[in-house]
């Protein structure tokens, strides 16, 4: 609290003292996406206007109180009319982990983009970072132009990108097509396909990942090669329906998961009447080949892509929340058959242990790694769910970085913040 001292209106040796309060957020940068920040209203009341200041302005500021005194011709206080105490604001208790924000500020200080860490058992969010961040106390004074220009510049930092960068899963979307197949019975575990590098559909070669000839793979093989061709032979056989249904489950563009953040987007499933409506043409073979490897018009966000890492986990509907909940959560099963899941899991963990083993110390995770393209110059994200320990889950994590070129620092990351995590 601060107080404001201004000299008495009537030029009298009298003083006026004014108690106010200022905002003062003691993580700043680490946390203040999740916390957000206020503004005056007409220069009179603060209101929140982004994170938790906007969601539960109403709850935290409380309510003014009032005082009505009845005064002489000096200004003096003769007596009290009416008196209507000021209501205290109360506190919101979130789940968030300060000192695992402040863990994975340190991993991410190199890289633009996010992490979401959340207990898989409660649906708790234990971390919501993003890089590059912004200090929410700037905005407890009157920002200068300067200031102002610096975070608005071109690297976003005033973005919540965990929560509203809509972005393509790539080949984290395989997990959708793998269970979906087994479903339908297009697939099984050990049925192989055959991958030349590309498969011809119509006048036009759908390539594997950067063309790779991978051979006679099978779903496991498939999931740790990351091969694209064996899973266009889903694409050929199934209904676009039977895949966006199974994508909905495991809560990827579904809409907003939280739904307490107006920043929260909802990603998006195109389906038929979609581009029936919005593209105004029919939904060709095409649309679903480029579906099935995550690309398209499909989109996601980072939190959707870490609530599908703690749904195959548990095969239950993990919802995840940011607000300390007072009771415990009973997800209900994911109708989906769990056999099929158990084969996708072991095909996760294989991705993670052929593929990324060196860096990984003792612990024992599943995951599975995207690589979205964004345009046409072939220009893409680093994306990167997991899930751990393999055998008893406690967390599940997806990491994106921006324009991501290093191979495996999307690996390397939540390794790291995971192994913190199973150390603690």
């Amino acid at each position: 609290m601060l107080s404001e001292i201004k000299p008495d209106t009537t030029k009298s040796s009298d003083t006026k003292i004014t108690a106010l309060y200022k905002r003062y957020y003691p993580f700043g940068s680490i946390c203040s996406h999740i916390i957000g920040y206020t503004k005056k209203q007409q220069d009179i009341n603060e209101a929140g206007v982004s994170g938790i200041e906007y969601t539960y302005d109403h709850v935290l500021k409380g309510k003014t109180g009032k005082s009505e005194q009845e005064i002489n011709s000096k200004k003096r206080i003769m007596r009290e009319l009416s008196s209507i105490p000021q209501q205290d604001g109360q506190d919101i208790q979130l789940t968030i982990d300060v000192d695992l924000q402040k863990k994975i500020a340190e991993i991410f200080k190199d890289h633009q983009g996010s992490t979401v860490v959340i207990d898989v058992n409660n649906g708790e969010i234990l971390a919501l970072y993003n890089s590059p961040s912004y200090d929410n106390n700037l905005f407890t004074s009157r920002l200068s132009n300067e200031t102002w220009k610096n975070l608005n510049n071109p690297s976003l930092p005033l973005v919540n990108r965990a929560l509203s960068y809509q972005i393509p899963p790539g080949s984290i979307f395989k997990i959708i097509d793998a269970l979906a197949g087994l479903k339908d019975g297009i697939i099984t575990p050990e049925e192989k396909f055959s991958c030349r590098g590309y498969m011809k559909i119509g006048e036009r070669k759908f390539r594997c990942l950067k063309s790779k000839v991978h051979g006679y793979v099978s779903l496991n093989e498939a999931m740790a090669f990351s091969c694209n061709t064996y899973f266009y032979n889903i694409g050929k056989k199934i209904n676009v329906d039977s895949l966006l249904e199974m994508a909905s489950k495991f809560g990827i563009g579904s809409g907003p998961l939280i739904g307490m953040f107006k920043e929260e987007a909802p990603g998006l499933l195109p389906d038929v009447d979609w581009r029936a409506r919005k593209l105004y043409s029919e939904w060709y073979l095409g649309d679903t080949i480029n579906l099935v490897i995550g690309q398209g018009y499909l989109l996601t966000t980072p939190l959707q892509l870490a609530v599908l890492a703690a749904r195959v986990a548990t095969g239950k509907e993990v919802i995840p929340h940011i607000e300390m909940s007072k009771s415990g959560q009973d997800f209900l099963d994911i109708d989906v058959n769990h056999e099929h899941l158990s084969v996708v899991r072991k095909a996760m963990f294989d991705v993670v242990n052929s593929n990324y083993r060196k860096g990984l110390g003792s612990i024992q995770i599943a995951g599975k790694t995207g690589t979205p393209e964004i345009n046409s110059k072939g220009e893409s994200h680093k994306l990167f769910i997991a899930y751990g320990p393999y055998h008893d889950p406690r967390y599940a994590i997806s990491v994106f970085i921006e324009h991501g070129k290093t191979p495996r620092q999307d690996v390397a990351i939540a390794s790291e913040i995971l192994q913190y995590m199973l150390e603690k």
